[in-house]
């Protein structure tokens, strides 16, 4: 976007607003932040990709830090399949997607989109909140229950449903029994 080695600090844990002018970088700012946490878009998105119109690499780090005041740093840059991610330990070793994952949690693109970091955009169409990980997650923290222990229990019960019958399988047990009761009538 518009922003050339720009370094945003003293940002408080909890609500921060971002208000300012048309034009002035906020959007740019918030797509920065969902490109390095969760990747790049690409062309088949229709999100801004914010590509730099100064030059330079596109991408940059955002510090993490934990509730346990522990920080990391994440860092990406454009690439194939939304750019590679690299977190720096507090310990300095490296981590990747998958370290980053689990650092955040159930946080995926679609919550953090609509709970953690929305825009103007976000508010004015509210079908962006109907996704499947989204109304678990917002369910299980409604419910008290543990996050994604809702996304566990749906996993496991899918699949004993698939043990139990499939329509077009023969060894589930309810398909099994089928088929014995068809070839005795």
């Amino acid at each position: 976007g518009l922003f050339h080695n720009l370094r945003v600090e003293g940002l408080t844990p909890g609500l921060t607003i971002l208000l300012g002018r048309n034009e002035s970088g906020k959007s740019t700012l918030l797509g920065f932040l969902r490109a390095i946490l969760f990747g790049f878009p690409d062309g088949r998105s229709n999100e801004n990709p914010y590509p730099p119109l100064r030059g330079g690499r596109h991408g940059g780090n955002v510090l993490i830090e934990t509730a346990d005041q522990e920080t990391y740093v994440a860092e990406r840059y454009a690439g194939p399949l939304g750019g590679k991610v690299d977190v720096l330990k507090p310990d300095h070793g490296c981590g990747d997607k998958a370290f980053l994952d689990r650092l955040l949690g159930l946080v995926d693109r679609s919550l953090f989109r609509n709970v953690y970091g929305f825009s103007l955009a976000e508010l004015q169409h509210f079908e962006t909140l109907n996704t499947e990980s989204l109304k678990e997650t917002l369910f299980s923290a409604g419910a008290g229950l543990n996050p994604g222990g809702l996304a566990r229990f749906k996993a496991d019960l899918e699949k004993r449903e698939g043990q139990l019958f499939k329509a077009s399988g023969s060894k589930p047990v309810i398909n099994t029994i089928v088929s014995r009761l068809t070839a005795v009538v």
